[in-house]
């Protein structure tokens, strides 16, 4: 199913989508992850969002697995900076200036960040 829709995706060239291909045959996708994945190719996001988006639940769980496959610095980068926004905090409905530099400084260092995390948002709101 994903496949098809990668590959009617015609704003990714040829290699991208072979990359993903061939990243799809050697991972399973657990349904949260096939969820946002369709959301980031509804939104046209790009090659390095989409295999972020692959590996997003399989981050959060062990962030040491990205060891053992091989994806872009890029993806691996925008995974690193959505575990960054997910662990800000807001205490006591005082949003503090650590809390606010540090988002601004991950929204700051790549746009992305925040589309994969909508998309992950939208499919918790939607389940």
């Amino acid at each position: 199913m994903i496949k098809s829709l990668i590959n009617e995706c015609k704003y990714l060239s040829q290699e991208e989508k072979q990359s993903i291909f061939n990243i799809l045959d050697m991972k399973t996708l657990d349904l949260k992850s096939e969820k946002i994945v369709k959301i980031l190719i509804d939104l046209k996001a790009d090659y390095y969002s989409l295999i972020s988006g692959i590996f997003l639940t399989d981050y959060r769980k062990d962030n040491n697995f990205l060891d053992d496959v091989t994806i872009p610095n890029v993806s691996k980068g925008l995974l690193d900076s959505i575990l960054k926004v997910e662990n800000i905090r807001i205490e006591n409905t005082e949003i503090s200036t650590d809390n606010i530099k540090n988002l601004l400084i991950s929204m700051a260092s790549d746009i992305r960040v925040i589309l994969i995390k909508l998309a992950d948002r939208l499919h918790k709101m939607r389940t």
